[in-house]
């Protein structure tokens, strides 16, 4: 947990909520706007390397996501992963089409995409769907998995699931829950050595509190792996619902990481100091077992806020803290059941 070297970021780029992060081989990928504001169409990527420096220029690599309509906007900054090669964006595309000199209506698009790293689109986006809402994007070895939520019909919502192999293969997609009457929920995937996992916090389309955290295996034939009748039971034992004080989760090979703030009472959190609120917990997911029938190991930190971790294959480091930041390193060797 020692802090080898601190580095402001490069004058002119900050991390604020239009930013978006992904962790490279050997570095870091941050994507901006460039400073604009409004309706862009042009965003940027700057590299960084494992040490915080800067590798190239600042924002030295623009992506085109009009797809080469004349009339194109992007309102939100687009969810970024890293394959282990290339790039992958999903966005809301706001296109008019002008057909014959006469502008067309407007549609919004939500739109997958790769780029390889000097900003090559590596094929023409796919449309996922109309009018959705981009939830969560995730990418290992050339392969992605996408989470969104589109608006069926009554107001009732689907939450899809769209995955490929490569930035050359096939996109295809389907369903993991339908006619939700809400959309206060947000389905998480996570790329794994062998498939995927989805996890989500609070139930699904209602947006009620749930007593654990739920999700799903996907295998790696795409196959959603059940192990409850209803997806609101496929609860992870002992891993908390998030919180706003809770890091992203994690996937390392078939291993799921959660760090998460866990305060409460009862016979789960006897005898243990109030101010451990941080729950460190992990579970191997072999790709034809359900989650919800796994073994959760656990360990609790003496850290109020936990706000990031960087995960590996044997250990956690768990960043948080209220005013000055806290780090601390987790050996995922020991712990117990929970």
């Amino acid at each position: 947990g020692r802090a080898l070297a601190t580095r402001l970021l490069p004058a002119g780029l900050s991390l604020g909520g239009s930013t978006r992060i992904a962790q490279t081989n050997d570095g870091v990928l941050i994507l901006d706007g460039g400073g604009g504001s409004g309706a862009l169409v042009t965003y940027f990527v700057t590299q960084l390397n494992a040490d915080g420096t800067l590798r190239g220029s600042l924002r030295g690599t623009a992506l085109d996501l009009s797809g080469g309509e004349p009339v194109a906007s992007v309102s939100d900054a687009p969810r970024m992963a890293w394959d282990g090669r290339n790039i992958w964006l999903l966005y809301n595309l706001a296109v008019r089409p002008i057909v014959n000199g006469v502008l067309g209506d407007l549609t919004n698009q939500l739109v997958l995409r790769p780029f390889d790293l000097n900003g090559n689109p590596l094929r023409a986006g796919t449309v996922l769907a109309q009018d959705a809402l981009p939830l969560g994007l995730s990418a290992l070895d050339g392969r992605v998995l996408a989470s969104f939520q589109r608006n069926t019909s009554g107001n009732l919502f689907d939450v899809r699931l769209t995955r490929t192999g490569s930035p050359f293969a096939a996109v295809e997609s389907q369903t993991l829950a339908s006619g939700l009457v809400g959309s206060n929920s947000f389905p998480i995937p996570l790329s794994m050595t062998d498939g995927a996992a989805v996890v989500w916090s609070a139930e699904l389309g209602a947006g009620a509190n749930q007593v654990n955290l739920a999700g799903v295996r996907i295998d790696s034939a795409g196959g959603i792996v059940r192990g409850a009748a209803t997806l609101q039971a496929e609860l992870l034992p002992g891993v908390p619902t998030f919180t706003s004080e809770t890091s992203a989760p994690a996937a390392v090979g078939n291993r799921l990481v959660f760090s998460t703030f866990a305060e409460g009472s009862g016979a789960r959190f006897s005898g243990i100091p109030g101010a451990m609120n941080t729950l460190v917990s992990w579970l191997d997911a072999p790709a034809n077992q359900p989650l919800s029938a796994l073994t959760t190991k656990s360990l609790r930190l003496a850290m109020s806020t936990p706000t990031a971790q960087a995960a590996y294959s044997d250990r956690v480091l768990v960043f948080g803290g209220s005013n000055l930041m806290e780090t601390t390193l987790v050996w995922l060797n020991s712990g117990s059941g929970n």
